[in-house]
């Protein structure tokens, strides 16, 4: 083969709304509008939702993660006053020798915006616009790019962010069965969560290649450790996905063999429940849905699903699709969630209820009837105590035997519509915007009566956090959480170190602050009651303890959280092999995986030393 050209990289971003979290505990879906850059400055976080749309809730992230391409030093900074600007300082090194990597080039988004280089001692500055936050790539021969947000506290060369970049992966791939595969290109994508600096990132980031006449190409500058997903694409759209992701080593190179030919011609006719043909439907095919199914066997696909289907067709007037060359083994099958189909009438939108199904390697063909629902809505008002109208809130429903949710909004009159959902019972949740509750789950099934779901007060936790030992106000990170497991929302505050949570429920609480700088402060077992309002809280800052976790083999997606007594002070995903750091408060911490591999390890850490955690799994 020739030598490859670079491929070309792409960063693609989801817009509109993205379901951020579905904490089920605690009875509530958190929902938010676009990512935001990691240390975004906020005046007050509601439990649910907030009431201006730059301080939105979030589920709990720790104030550091060690992402698939870059190491950083944790915390989060916040923004300046707008009339500020400043520089920002990085070091660029790789990630096994730790030595500097020169003429590194750091670009921005904005095509107008300057290319720097580091220097010999892999040392860059980028200046900052007003409000602080510009996303910048790093690109060093031989590297993986990185990403990463700029931050107001490295703002010297002292203080440089450490940007660890890792050996590129390669992937060398051949088709087999390609009748013109110079029409053919290779598409990898790596979800920017494992990119991003955070996790807070939607999107991905694409790398895209053309096969030459043979039929082989080898795709450079992969990001490895990251979920790689492989596609073959051609003019028509998706023509073949690999059925499960690629995780690269760093400087490794795989070779993967296509083959277009091999597999079973899967069949689906598509009736509702009269048993009428579903015409002009999409469907998808995908060997994991987006939803954790765990046992069950369906579950509602939601709109991310359509970046990870293996195949997606369309049925015909008669209902019928076909799926060519489907390999053996375990599918989920059903219709698709499309946004376009929210223009249909009600009566003809169809769930989009997923259904697994087995197809053997002997099989040359596969047929089934898929019977969907179509036209069953849960429908039903909001209220406040005094009976008024609550119009800022979502809704959201869970099936008691089908996996996943569906979520809708609520219009200015309060009234709600959900669906179009399966048959059978759901159990329905509000979740309000302000300082309002939602009450216990509501039970009901498509078509019934609507629902009248009244909203409690809800109450407040607010306060200052300042420094143990002078006393001065200080910017910090602040995370709130229930003494009974549930996690609740976290935010970034300002210089006069003033915070304020609303819309929680009643219950006993605590809370953590800390800042980018190690230091750390906890205040637990405050009692709130039902529409109780505090404002008296205190939270002093002293020499925070380093918590590092790592784990070591496993499945593919390991979270843990870590206690102090009541406190939740750490919590996030884990990678294989890679360990990720915590500022937290010192004392004897409780740090636990979650789901299926759950083990617990316990961790006494004094202020300015380190605790290791190491969780081996097989």
């Amino acid at each position: 083969m020739a030598s490859p050209a670079k491929p070309v990289l792409t960063v693609l971003r989801a817009s509109g709304f993205v379901l951020v979290g579905a904490l089920l505990a605690a009875g509530a879906y958190l929902i938010a509008r676009t990512p935001r850059p990691p240390g975004a400055g906020a005046t007050e976080v509601v439990a649910a939702g907030a009431e201006e749309p730059q301080a939105p809730a979030r589920e709990l992230a720790p104030p550091a993660r060690v992402p698939a391409a870059a190491q950083v030093e944790p915390g989060a900074a916040p923004t300046r006053a707008a009339s500020e600007a400043s520089s920002f300082f990085g070091r660029v090194i790789d990630d096994e020798s730790g030595s500097p990597l020169v003429e590194a080039v750091v670009t921005a988004e904005d095509p107008d915006a300057p290319l720097v280089t580091t220097d010999a001692s892999g040392l860059f500055r980028w200046e900052m616009g007003p409000d602080g936050f510009t996303q910048l790539r790093v690109d060093a021969r031989g590297h993986a790019p990185a990403l990463l947000w700029t931050r107001f506290d490295h703002g010297t060369p002292e203080r440089a962010w450490e940007v660890r970049l890792r050996r590129e992966a390669s992937l060398e791939v051949w088709l087999v069965g390609a009748q013109h595969p110079e029409t053919l290109s290779l598409r990898v994508s790596a979800p920017l969560a494992e990119v991003v600096d955070g996790g807070e990132e939607f999107g991905e980031l694409v790398a895209q290649k053309p096969f030459g006449p043979e039929g082989a190409l080898v795709l450079d500058s992969l990001v490895p450790r990251a979920t790689l997903t492989v596609e073959v694409h051609g003019h028509a759209g998706l023509v073949q996905r690999l059925a499960e992701p690629v995780v690269l080593e760093p400087g490794e190179r795989r070779r993967i063999d296509l083959d277009l030919r091999a597999g079973t011609r899967l069949v689906v006719d598509v009736v509702d429940q009269a048993g009428r043909p579903i015409a002009d439907q999409l469907l998808w095919l995908t060997r994991r849905p987006e939803t954790p199914v765990a046992e069950r066997e369906a579950c509602y696909f939601q709109l991310e699903d359509a970046g990870s289907a293996h195949a997606a067709e369309r049925t015909d007037a008669r209902g019928r699709a076909a799926f060519e060359a489907v390999p053996a083994g375990a599918w989920w099958l059903g219709p698709a969630k499309e946004e376009a189909a929210e223009e249909a009438p009600a009566e003809e939108r169809v769930a989009p209820v997923a259904t697994r199904l087995e197809i053997s390697s002997s099989e040359r063909e596969h047929a089934l009837v898929l019977q969907a629902e179509r036209g069953r809505y849960l429908r039903g008002r909001l209220v406040d105590p005094a009976g008024a109208p609550v119009a800022r809130a979502f809704v959201g429903c869970e099936h008691e035997t089908i996996a996943g949710f569906v979520t809708g909004d609520v219009d200015e009159g309060g009234r709600f519509r959900l669906g179009p959902v399966a048959d059978g019972v759901h159990l329905v949740r509000a979740i309000p915007h302000g300082k309002l509750v939602a009450p216990a789950p509501v039970r009901a099934v498509a078509g019934g009566a609507e629902l009248l779901i009244t909203l409690a007060p809800g109450s407040t936790l607010a306060g200052r956090v300042v420094d143990g030992a002078s006393g001065a106000p200080a910017r910090a990170d602040v995370v709130v959480s229930r003494a009974d497991g549930v996690a609740a929302p976290h935010g970034s505050f300002g210089d006069d170190g003033a915070f304020a949570f609303s819309g929680l429920a009643a219950g006993r609480y605590a809370l953590v602050a800390r800042t980018s700088d190690g230091r750390a402060g906890l205040v637990e077992g405050i009692a709130l009651g039902a529409g109780e309002a505090r404002s008296d809280l205190r939270i002093e800052l002293a020499p925070a303890a380093r918590l590092v976790v790592r784990r070591n083999g496993g499945p593919d997606e390991v979270a843990f959280r870590a206690r102090l007594g009541e406190a939740l002070v750490a919590s996030g995903a884990l990678e294989r092999g890679v360990p990720g750091t915590w500022f937290v408060p010192a004392g004897h911490l409780v740090v636990e995986l979650e789901g299926a591999a759950a083990l617990v390890r316990e961790v006494d850490v004094a202020a300015n030393a380190t605790g290791e955690v190491v969780f081996e799994l097989e």
